[in-house]
């Protein structure tokens, strides 16, 4: 059966209310609205299929702006194999929310609230060839990854990890230190040694 051409536009927008009771003072609890959004273009033709994806929230459009492209992907369509290529998702294996053998995608661990699976997953640049063995059912995939993207975890607020607070305040403390007085006095002392 022939594929028919199409085009398709999909997305959602929501806001997310959440309330946090940890304060010291149990009078004070903090409320906050999370607005949130999806925007997908998609083609489908007989030859080639082509869909970019934009995620919107403010986690991505503060700290990982390259992000906003959740999914860019690019597909040809050949007799027995089809190449991808783009900033795609890639998920291997079969599993109840956990997949043993991927390990292409990177995760998004931002907030504490984690979303499923396949939602907390960072796109990654990749060129992906799928071969069909056309005498048996066997499936062959080959990826090339020129670059991997690294898990996110929130920087600053209320899920904030401590290593990453830690390594926040060190760097902190020493690029606000007067480093060129200090460099100054070193090369000072080397000289009265000298």
């Amino acid at each position: 059966a022939e594929k028919s051409s199409n085009f398709a536009i999909n997305g959602k927008a929501s806001i997310e209310t959440r309330a946090y009771i940890d304060s010291d003072n149990a009078e004070e609890i903090g409320i906050s609205a999370i607005p949130q959004g999806t925007l997908s273009f998609s083609y489908n033709g007989k030859k080639a299929d082509g869909k970019i994806s934009l995620k919107l929230n403010e986690e991505i459009i503060k700290n990982h702006p390259i992000d906003i492209i959740d999914e860019l992907e690019i597909k040809g369509y050949f007799d027995f194999f089809s190449i991808e290529a783009g900033k795609m998702k890639t998920v291997w294996g079969k599993g109840d929310k956990y997949h043993v053998l991927d390990n292409f995608n990177a995760d998004d661990y931002s907030d504490f609230i984690i979303p499923d699976y396949i939602e907390r997953r960072i796109s990654t640049p990749l060129v992906k060839l799928n071969f069909d063995i056309p005498v048996s059912n066997i499936h062959l995939e080959a990826l090339y990854a020129p670059i991997l993207t690294v898990d996110h975890f929130a920087s600053s607020g209320r899920w904030t990890p401590s290593q990453v607070q830690t390594l926040n305040d060190t760097v902190t403390k020493i690029a606000s230190s007067d480093v060129f007085s200090k460099y100054t006095n070193i090369n000072y002392e080397n000289e009265l040694l000298n």
